[in-house]
């Protein structure tokens, strides 16, 4: 048991340093999407402003952090319920077995959501500096959207509630951003519709905590 144990924490050590080369944490990533965020949202209000494809990339990779925080934390959770499922007494072993295949499903899930948003952001990614009209933005930002739906079961159920369906809409809120980008609280307004996005950072910022929170008590023991 001594060597599962040392083992889980191996996994949970080794997944969250992962994580954190990744990206910075879920906190600095949601500030940054502000800022940068922001600043595409208003450069799109001006008549004559240009809005190269690099800074359409930083805003994708700042959404794609808290979803890289649930595809670690399910990794590490299938691993480690695969370890405890060896060394555990019937019943037991059957329910984690049953929680290895659920944990193993939702991570499935995340990193098929994960694969969509990937693709604009390497579409941005190639076009370097290439300047990118409002309209293009606002059929990504649409196609995006469709094919975390269309890929992961997981995300229509999320976003299948009253709260959370306006992720379906992505278009139409992020013209209504852009309309009202010159306005803190209006924008405020309009960035709080898509709560799906705000929820993820959320849940992120939470599972590093509890991470965080437990490698440290594991180093004072």
């Amino acid at each position: 048991m001594d060597y599962i144990n040392a083992a889980g924490k191996w996994v949970m050590e080794t997944s969250f340093s992962a994580l954190q080369s990744l990206n910075s944490n879920s906190e600095q990533a949601k500030q940054r999407l502000k800022a940068e965020g922001k600043q595409v949202l208003v450069n799109y209000k001006k008549a004559n402003a240009d809005v190269g494809a690099d800074k359409i990339k930083n805003v994708i990779l700042s959404i794609l952090q808290p979803i890289q925080t649930l595809e670690v934390t399910g990794m590490t959770a299938t691993i480690g319920l695969y370890l405890v499922s060896h060394v555990v007494p019937w019943p037991l072993d059957w329910l984690t077995k049953a929680g290895t295949i659920a944990s193993a499903y939702f991570t499935y899930q995340v990193w098929e959501a994960k694969s969509a948003i990937l693709e604009e952001f390497f579409y941005f990614e190639k076009r370097g500096v290439e300047v990118i009209d409002q309209d293009k933005f606002l059929t990504h930002a649409d196609n995006m959207a469709d094919r975390v739906l269309a890929r992961s079961s997981l995300f229509r159920l999320i976003t299948s509630s009253e709260k959370t369906k306006t992720f379906r809409d992505i278009k139409e809120i992020v013209l209504e951003m852009i309309e009202q980008s010159n306005n803190d609280t209006a924008l405020a307004a309009a960035v709080n519709k898509v709560s799906f996005i705000s929820t993820l950072f959320q849940v992120a910022k939470g599972v590093e905590q509890r991470v965080e929170k437990s490698i440290t008590n594991g180093e004072h023991k």
